[in-house]
């Protein structure tokens, strides 16, 4: 499928034994042309004070032609499975949805959403995220979760 998917996967709610997640493919707004992709412009907003969101990340990418692209399965393995949602200390009756940027195999952008809320589980959420790794492609690429 050529342009951009963001990939959502859904795994057993935190505490419970995570079981293989279900991976659903949905198509984000079209390129301006197939083989472009987003790449980084100048980073203009990450600071020690201030880590880029998801959100900011994927706004500050430029479209352009930057080659290789993650699969499917390359974009879901850091994320498959729990760990970095439980190192946290997270109440098995709280819903967790995180969202990454990915570029150059690593977070770019990460905001995690908490229900209920606990703004010291989520800080550490966050900083697991940006731990991640992914193989590295220089196009943007996207990936949420929930547990």
């Amino acid at each position: 499928m050529l342009g951009r998917a963001l990939v959502l996967c859904f795994v057993a709610g935190c505490g419970e034994t995570a079981r293989p997640a279900t991976v659903r493919i949905e198509p984000l707004p079209a390129s301006p042309a197939p083989a472009a992709t987003r790449a980084p412009r100048p980073p203009a907003t990450a600071t020690a004070e201030h880590l880029p969101t998801f959100e900011e990340a994927w706004a500050a990418a430029e479209m352009v032609d930057a080659g290789a692209v993650l699969t499917r399965d390359e974009l879901v393995a850091p994320v498959e499975h729990a760990g970095f949602v439980m190192s946290c200390g997270t109440p098995n009756d709280t819903r967790v949805r995180v969202k990454i940027a990915v570029l150059q195999g690593r977070a770019a952008g990460v905001t995690v959403t908490l229900d209920p809320d606990d703004a010291t589980v989520r800080a550490c959420i966050d900083a697991a995220a940006r731990r991640l790794t992914w193989p590295k492609s220089l196009r943007m690429d996207a990936v949420s979760t929930e547990y």
